[in-house]
């Protein structure tokens, strides 16, 4: 529902709504945008969010934004017009970012491209069940590309070699998508020898030489962990 800024109205249909509004005032040419919605569509937008590494407000917003534009594109395309009223064809609108964002209801690129690597390429189920519990793209990222280098025989790699593969090979149709930012892409968070506990339950490397890394797996990198 819209309202002029302080209008906006304070019926809730959950307690969830809240987590959707925005938190700073609007400008004096802006409207405040408060969003309600269902429960289990809540849920869909928080369980989306994850995948991709994201705040469930800032997907919502980013997902009205380009359905907005949308919306406009298909009005001037009907009237024939473009926004200066001269007759121009319009294009689809450009997506934000890499990638248009999509509804919480419609599949996920890269949730689909992580469950597809780990049913072709990891068969220990002890393993697979750690892989499912990752949900950032530094995390599994690295760990799907350096067990299909393992696999091949290569025991050193380094970052160039992770961002290769999944690039070019394990994921061309979600790389560097929201959510599998390349930009996003770290050794470190994987590596067990480094200083701290932040993301080590999900190490599956190790570093043996500066930039030179060996895979070790999830279950080896707890069990070195523990004994420690």
């Amino acid at each position: 529902m819209l309202g002029k800024t302080g209008e906006a109205d304070s019926t809730k249909n959950s307690r969830l709504d809240g987590d959707f509004e925005a938190g700073a005032a609007a400008g004096p040419d802006s409207v405040l945008l408060r969003i309600e919605i269902p429960v289990t569509r809540a849920e869909q937008l928080r369980r989306l969010a994850k995948d991709l590494d994201e705040s469930p407000q800032t997907l919502a917003r980013l997902w009205v934004m380009e359905r907005l534009r949308e919306i406009g594109a298909e009005q001037e395309r009907d009237n024939g017009s473009g926004p200066n009223g001269s007759h121009e064809l319009t294009s689809a609108a450009v997506p934000i970012g890499a990638a248009a964002v999509p509804p919480p209801e419609s599949p996920n690129v890269v949730a689909q491209a992580k469950k597809r690597l780990g049913d072709a390429h990891i068969t220990d189920p002890e393993e697979k069940a750690a892989f499912a519990e990752t949900y950032a793209f530094r995390q599994w990222g690295p760990y799907i590309a350096s067990l299909v280098l393992a696999s091949r025989g290569r025991k050193l790699f380094g970052l160039d070699d992770i961002v290769q593969i999944l690039r070019d090979e394990l994921m061309p149709e979600a790389y560097n998508l929201p959510g599998a930012l390349e930009t996003e892409l770290t050794l470190r968070d994987a590596d067990i020898g480094r200083p701290g506990e932040q993301m080590r339950p999900f190490a599956c490397i190790e570093r043996v030489a500066p930039g030179a890394y060996s895979f070790i797996g999830f279950q080896r990198a707890r069990a070195l962990r523990a004994g420690r």
